[in-house]
């Protein structure tokens, strides 16, 4: 089981991008307060969970989410845990936590699609299996069959890489070593594969 927790005052639309790719077994909470913008609906899979505050103080949101996962880790501690959001104070939160739990801050659900360098290690074998079929349903649906024998390739190249340049040369030395493709081929994958890059840096 994956929670999203979207501090939609902080990230907004940015941080719902890439709801459309998770699967039914992930919840996402979406916090805003009195006084914001309020979050657009999306008909989607994904079971969306919209939480109002009152409250229209700094950090209302903040409180209400870290309570929220304090108490859904009492009844479920072993899932992962994403809270959306660039305010870094909830880093805090997440370290009081101990590496015993799976919480980590990200700017967008799209980011929870691959494994950053620096997390690898601890992120397991069934994070690799979920950002695998992740890059499976994106190419299906632009390709249909077309590139099977070429979707490791693709997969590798997204989650050994920091930069979406490192991505792109690591699907061009890919594809060169092939003489079936061509470097044309590099682009629409490029571009199909782009939910699961969005948030690297380009270069």
């Amino acid at each position: 089981m994956k929670y999203y927790y979207v501090d939609y005052e902080n990230v907004h639309e940015h941080g719902l991008k890439g709801i459309e790719q998770l699967s039914k077994d992930c919840h996402v909470f979406v916090y805003w307060h009195k006084g914001a913008a309020k979050p657009s609906t999306y008909e989607v899979e994904v079971k969306i969970t919209y939480v109002y505050t009152q409250n229209p103080l700094k950090n209302a949101v903040d409180c209400k989410i870290v309570d929220s996962i304090t108490d859904q880790l009492k009844i479920d501690s072993d899932s992962e845990y994403f809270i959306i959001s660039k305010d870094k104070e909830y880093d805090k939160f997440i370290k009081a936590m101990g590496t015993e739990h799976n919480i980590k801050r990200i700017e967008s659900i799209a980011a929870s699609f691959r494994i950053p360098k620096n997390q690898q290690s601890n992120v397991g074998e069934k994070r690799n299996s979920i950002a695998m079929w992740q890059t499976d349903v994106l190419l299906d649906r632009a390709f249909g069959c077309q590139y099977r024998d070429k979707r490791y390739a693709i997969w590798n190249a997204v989650n050994t890489s920091d930069t979406q340049y490192e991505v792109a040369c690591k699907l061009l030395a890919a594809f060169r070593s092939d003489t079936k493709y061509y470097y044309h081929d590099v682009k629409p994958i490029f571009v199909a594969i782009r939910p699961l890059i969005e948030d690297m840096p380009k270069q």
